[in-house]
């Protein structure tokens, strides 16, 4: 039997105000080139293992 779906969370207040403004700001702070490499290498290895995902 499956299990009852729980609503979704929602921020409010000053979670709600710091979300949004690291939202806005992402931009500023690009990914370096050594955690891309990584993400990348563990993509790659993920789509030979499963090619349909």
């Amino acid at each position: 039997m499956a299990l009852p779906i729980k609503d979704t969370p929602i921020l409010t207040g000053k979670d709600a105000a710091k979300f949004a403004e690291k939202a806005k700001n992402a931009h500023k702070h690009p990914v370096s080139k050594k955690w891309y490499l990584r993400a990348k290498k563990i993509y790659d290895e993920i789509k030979k293992k499963y090619p349909d995902f």
